[in-house]
């Protein structure tokens, strides 16, 4: 693994065939020709309150309009696309992925190789570029907005990669990313799939690099690694965010019952990276 601070512009690298990853944020990365489409999530998006729709449209477009009338708001485009033709024949796709903000003022938005993008949800005005992107990165905001997550792919080997930015300066916080590319000799998928919580600032990685698999959590208000927390790559735990995003709770399986017995389960504070609780199931009599 490489833990990356500091900026870098990316350079306009493409991949060479289409990957998808699912979860949170398992592999989220959606990159491909126009003839795959994006994750249906990610394409078209409602704001918070539901009162607005975003829709991609290939060619770097998206229309905002309101659910309530289907009355056109803005329509947003993105400069440097490629022609048509060219479009065609690319490995990337160029319909944009987008996500509102949690107050619904803004939205965020990639296409294709270009630079992340942030924009005024009234006015269609770009209101920011955050570099250190990849091909295709998925995006979410933390609970408070104040943070974008981006992951994707960063290379034609399909080297993957995490970049948090701080939304009102751009400033690249931190950069996560998986060596091996994504798929190995064997198939083995690797991936890196992101989950804000709902509330506060902890940030969760269910991070797969090789043989290795592991839950990861940052703090991105102080932007420091709070926990590592080694899982089973064959037989992954369930798990999940506290409401109040101070926990993290997982379920264990126990490999040598191909994973249909529960061995245990866990709550950790995420804050610290203490073990808080831990319990294992009650022993159930054969029916």
């Amino acid at each position: 693994m490489k833990d990356i601070n500091g900026r870098a512009r990316w350079s306009r690298a493409v991949c060479s065939s289409a990957y998808g990853i699912t979860g949170v944020v398992v592999l989220v990365f959606c990159v491909g020709s126009t003839n795959h489409r994006t994750l249906g999530s990610d394409v078209i998006a409602t704001s918070p309150r539901d009162d607005f729709v975003a829709t991609a449209l290939d060619g770097g477009r998206i229309e905002i309009r309101r659910i309530s009338s289907g009355d056109d708001l803005v329509t947003i485009q993105f400069e440097g696309v490629p022609a048509l033709q060219e479009r065609r024949r690319s490995a990337v796709s160029w319909i944009p992925s987008c996500v509102f903000s949690p107050k619904g003022t803004t939205l965020a938005s990639c296409c294709g190789y270009l630079p992340v993008s942030l924009w005024d949800l009234k006015t269609g005005k770009l209101l920011a570029e955050f570099m250190d992107c990849g091909v295709g990165y998925r995006l979410r905001f933390s609970a408070d907005g104040s943070r974008l997550i981006g992951s994707g792919i960063v290379n034609k080997a399909g080297l993957q990669r995490i970049t948090l930015w701080n939304v009102k300066t751009g400033e690249t916080l931190r950069q996560l990313t998986v060596d091996k590319s994504i798929m190995d000799d064997n198939w083995d998928r690797n991936s890196i799939s992101p989950r804000f919580a709902k509330s506060g600032p902890m940030l969760v990685m269910d991070v797969i690099d090789g043989r290795e698999r592991s839950l990861r959590v940052w703090n991105t208000a102080s932007n420091k690694e709070t926990m590592v927390v080694k899982t089973d790559r064959l037989s992954p735990p369930d798990w999940v965010i506290s409401s109040d995003g101070k926990y993290l709770i997982m379920r264990e399986y126990d490999r040598d019952t191909d994973g249909m017995n529960v061995k245990r389960h866990r709550i950790y504070e995420m804050d610290s990276g203490d073990l808080s609780k831990q319990w294992a199931p009650k022993q159930q009599k054969n029916h």
